[in-house]
């Protein structure tokens, strides 16, 4: 959230996006590592994993955009 609100607020935006980008890939790995360590049960990873694939698609489309 952080990175995307500097990418709508400044001229680098494409830079702030693929810091947005490194997160996302951050936030999928420690999601898969919750559920093989069983933080996280069958339902509630397929849950949040759609959400952050959402979340993927609009960043890649303003990747695009930008």
């Amino acid at each position: 959230y952080e990175a995307i609100t500097a990418a709508s607020l400044s001229e680098q935006r494409t830079r702030h996006l693929g810091q947005a980008d490194i997160e996302l890939q951050k936030l999928r790995l420690y999601l898969r590592l919750s559920h093989r360590l069983q933080f996280l049960n069958a339902g509630q990873y397929q849950h949040v994993s759609g959400m952050v694939e959402e979340a993927g698609k609009l960043l890649g489309g303003w990747m695009r955009k930008a």
